[in-house]
């Protein structure tokens, strides 16, 4: 399932929706509400076992997703915390799946994991969490990714190195203007 930020579909790139069995616009108010919300959606289609993954997660690949997976077997939540206090991988089955737990979340903050696991503490639900992860928000965070890249996102990279290339260039081209004017 892919649930995308607008109205259709339409626009998005036809290697992001070709295997995707449902297509659909996110619901939903905060990021929050919206994740509750395609929880929901899976889980009232029968689904018994959802992983939600972060689009800005470029070192999310098929070995991270497998043991999200298997996690679930014997977990009620699975997660893989980023570096900045979040999280970039959240599963839930469907028997532990609470509203609650997307609510009165400080979003884009550092402290979106702990409150979410102390959301998780208080409806006794067994957490494992897997790896941490690098989200991509800042500047910064793509000069990291580029150090480090995911060996199979290989567009992602080719993009990534692009840019960090130009930004250096630019920095370099800055540096020089204002050695010269100064």
């Amino acid at each position: 399932w892919l649930f995308h930020d607008g109205e259709t579909g339409d626009a998005l790139p036809a290697d992001w929706t070709g295997d995707a069995a449902v297509i659909r616009p996110q619901s939903g108010g905060d990021i929050g509400e919206r994740m509750a919300a395609a929880f929901a959606d899976c889980f009232a289609a029968g689904i018994g076992r959802v992983i939600l993954i972060g689009s800005d997660i470029p070192a999310i690949d098929a070995g991270l997703l497998q043991s999200a997976h298997s996690a679930l077997e014997d977990h009620a939540a699975v997660f893989s915390p980023t570096v900045d206090g979040g999280y970039g991988l959240i599963g839930l089955r469907q028997d532990s799946f609470h509203q609650g737990m997307f609510r009165d979340i400080p979003w884009s903050t550092g402290l979106v994991m702990a409150t979410t696991l102390q959301c998780c503490r208080q409806y006794g639900l067994a957490v494992r969490l897997l790896q941490t992860l690098l989200d991509i928000d800042t500047v910064v965070d793509l000069e990291r990714y580029a150090d480090e890249p995911n060996q199979y996102a290989i567009m992602t990279n080719a993009v990534v190195g692009g840019l960090v290339a130009r930004r250096k260039k630019c920095m370099s081209c800055n540096r020089r203007v204002l050695k010269e004017i100064s």
